[in-house]
């Protein structure tokens, strides 16, 4: 059988492809959207197919290849991302037989993924390794705004920060896909820092990982997740459950559906301990100034005297500036404007590279 040779690089937006895919999840959407489904190409890229509620309706089967004719091509702005769309119902959806690994060299390199060692005549996985057998492997990091004037902020103390957004990761086995996303808070208000609670707990439990990496999580991430929930939460039962998922996933305790934390934090920034990459602020167009706000964190003494005012290379402390001012964008329903959509490129390609590394460096370090 023939089949299209098309891969994710040959995506243009809004031109219709005929491509073959491997589906490796399916989940319901929202709204107006029917149906999120995860494939990846021949090639092994990560490709994000949306179906949309009204139109047909298309059965999938994660593990089954497919060939999709007329999908239509979307570069997806908020997560700098290619992706495939229904094309308004045209999209036709064929279940095809395994391509052999020539056709499709994932399929040859999926055989060599797995880390096992021999152990008598049976094997073992390899110790800390994710497999698919256990959930896979989550990794995440926050970032956060100021509740409070610059000089009174607190980073040890969660009733001076709010939630912004929360980068997170998900690896189903050694040496898999990646898939990474930013969840962004919609708001100013106490509901939009919970509604982000609520993302992340959907997020989370749609892949149901059985490990936790993060980079310095111990000392800043878990510690605020687990104290901004309490501070917000209304005596309602309206946040229930996304308190009970909160306590489950991220609770001090090792009760049932808690997840295994590995903290890959050593003295150093991450950018030290990784090759992760730089987001420059003066590419995007924004209204904004960091030596603003530089000075006085220089002042509190959280901006080193040797780093530049005008240093191109945004920096941790930088987050809140950009942050307050897509929120307060975002709350006054300008979140499409040219001016936030450019901030939350800004911060997704920012969090991003906080998660993204940290796969490559617990496999370095066997962790």
């Amino acid at each position: 059988m023939e089949y299209p040779s098309a891969t994710r690089d040959d995506i243009e937006q809004d031109v219709e492809i005929d491509i073959l895919v491997r589906v490796e999840e399916v989940n319901d959407g929202r709204g107006k959207i029917d149906s999120l489904v995860r494939t990846v190409d021949r090639l092994g890229n990560s490709i994000p197919l949306t179906v949309f509620e009204s139109n047909p309706e298309y059965q999938f089967t994660p593990g089954n290849w497919y060939v999709l004719r007329r999908a239509s091509g979307n570069y997806y702005e908020r997560k700098d991302r290619l992706e495939l769309r229904s094309n308004f119902g045209k999209l036709s959806v064929d279940a095809v037989p395994d391509p052999s690994p020539e056709v499709a060299p994932v399929l040859a390199a999926d055989s060599t993924d797995a880390e096992t060692q021999s152990v008598g005549d049976a094997t073992q996985p390899t110790a800390g390794a994710d497999t698919a057998t256990d959930g896979g492997t989550l990794a995440l990091d926050i970032e956060t705004v100021s509740a409070v004037p610059e000089s009174e902020v607190d980073l040890d103390d969660s009733s001076t920060l709010e939630l912004l957004c929360v980068a997170v990761g998900y690896r189903d086995r050694p040496g898999g896909h990646v898939e990474t996303e930013v969840l962004f808070r919609e708001g100013t208000d106490d509901r939009s820092e919970l509604q982000l609670y609520a993302d992340l707990c959907d997020w989370i439990e749609a892949r149901d990982p059985a490990r936790l990496l993060t980079y310095n999580g111990s000392g800043f991430d878990l510690p605020h997740l687990r104290t901004r929930i309490d501070l917000i939460a209304d005596a309602s039962d309206l946040w229930s459950e996304t308190v009970k998922c909160v306590v489950r996933l991220f609770g001090t305790s090792d009760g049932p559906g808690a997840l295994d934390h590995t903290d890959l934090y050593e003295r150093g920034s991450l950018a030290d301990a990784t090759d992760s990459r730089a987001t420059y602020w003066d590419v995007y167009r924004h209204s904004l100034d960091p030596t603003d706000w530089r000075g006085e964190q220089r002042e509190a003494g959280r901006y080193p005297d040797d780093w530049d005012l005008d240093d191109p290379r945004v920096r941790g402390g930088d987050v809140p500036g950009f942050g307050d001012r897509y929120l307060s964008l975002v709350a006054d329903g300008a979140g499409d404007d040219p001016e936030a959509r450019a901030l939350r490129e800004l911060l997704r390609h920012y969090a991003v590279a906080d998660v993204d590394p940290l796969f490559t460096l617990a496999d370095a370090r066997g962790a």
